[in-house]
Parts: C-alpha cells; sequence; structure tokens
C-alpha cells in the first residue's frame, strides 16, 4: 500500500497515537473531548492535520473504506465476547478487500 487510507479507533488519549501516522485520510476516533483536544494541540504543534471523530468506536459507522484500521491501547481486551464479535464485524465492513487490522492485545 502505497498511501494507505488509516483509521485509528481507539479511547482514552490514543488518538494522539493518529498523529504520527500522519497518512492520507488518517482519522482518530475517540469518545473522549478531552482526548481529542489534546491530540489537535499535539497535532498542530507536529505541524500536521489530522481529522478527530468524537464518537465511541463500538458505534463508528462510515461509507468510507479503509487500507489499515488500527485498534490500540489495549482496548479490544476489554470488550466481552458479544462486543468483540461486533466490532470485527464493523472492521470487516470498514475495510478495503485486503485491508489490514491491528490491534495490540495482549
Amino acid at each position: 500500500i502505497d498511501k494507505p487510507e488509516f483509521v485509528v479507533l481507539a479511547t482514552i488519549q490514543a488518538s494522539t497515537y493518529s498523529v504520527w501516522q500522519d497518512l492520507r485520510g488518517s482519522k482518530g476516533v475517540d469518545f473522549s473531548n478531552g482526548s481529542i483536544e489534546y491530540a489537535k494541540a499535539y497535532a498542530k504543534n507536529e505541524g500536521r492535520s489530522i481529522d478527530y471523530i468524537l464518537q465511541n468506536y463500538l458505534d463508528y459507522a462510515s461509507e468510507e473504506r479503509y487500507d489499515i484500521i488500527a485498534m490500540i491501547m489495549c482496548d479490544f481486551c476489554t470488550l466481552s465476547p458479544t462486543q468483540r464479535k461486533a466490532v470485527f464485524e464493523n472492521f470487516h465492513r470498514l475495510l478495503k478487500n485486503n485491508g489490514c487490522l491491528l490491534l495490540d492485545a495482549y
């Protein structure tokens, strides 16, 4: 993927991690307005522009399709089995064909 369209679906300060992506179509999804405001200030300081969406990633829907979805900060580990199934189904809808899902689960 030369210039992937990227979305970071995460919570609790994780919006900041979308700043290092600085990729075409990069988005940060977070349910914390404070985290988004912090990430926006950080991005501005770094000279980058990232699109942030104030929303719970469990409810995130978009007509856009992404090359890469990253769910970071071990959020996957905190989900119930039902929520995990719903997240995977949603990610499947959001990913382009041959898209990648990145999780930091341990």
